[in-house]
């Protein structure tokens, strides 16, 4: 069953997947769900404590139960729900088919630079980024897009928030949502 009322955002960690889906959600009065926050839950623990404690397969494990779980939850209540994925979901085992056989894919694009000067902020929290300098930092996100990209192509849009508004970025997400969900 396809199910183009459910939308996973993903994109690279700091893409603002979550803000951009927290708030398009608010605007449309439908659920928004945030599987980091999720899997947290499950395991009792911060995600940095299962990397730490119990290992990325480990975690992997969990966000594959997490995304079944949504996909479970959306199949039987039909309502919209705005998904946002970790940055390494739609990569680990067949997650990204998954989720395209079960809404609509929405890859999160900004630039390097703009990726860049968000998680330079933010290191102590991403347990993928502790204790990187600047230009390790700056080398990490092009490897790693290097690797993730192909992957977040296959999505099934492309949205670059090119608005130097967040408002504008926002809105515009909103709007092409609302037209999917009206198509239907």
């Amino acid at each position: 069953m396809n199910n183009k009322t459910i939308f996973f955002l993903i994109g690279f960690m700091g893409s603002g997947k979550s803000l951009l889906g927290k708030k398009v959600a608010q605007l449309m009065d439908v659920t928004f769900m945030e599987m980091d926050e999720l899997i947290e839950k499950e395991a009792g623990c911060e995600i940095k404590d299962i990397f730490k404690h119990d290992g990325e397969a480990y975690f992997r494990s969990i966000e594959r139960k997490i995304l079944d779980d949504i996909i479970d939850k959306a199949s039987e209540a039909k309502d919209t729900i705005i998904v946002s994925t970790g940055g390494g979901a739609p990569c680990f085992n067949d997650n990204l088919q998954r989720m395209k056989e079960n809404g609509v894919v929405v890859y999160i694009r900004p630039s390097e630079d703009i990726l860049l000067s968000r998680l330079v902020n933010g290191m102590d929290h991403r347990p993928l980024l502790r204790g990187k300098t600047e230009n390790e930092l700056r080398t990490y996100i092009r490897d790693t897009l290097t690797i993730r990209e192909p992957y977040y192509k296959g999505g099934d849009w492309i949205f670059n928030p090119v608005f130097k508004s967040k408002t504008s970025n926002i809105l515009f997400l909103k709007k092409l949502i609302q037209r999917q969900i009206n198509s239907i």
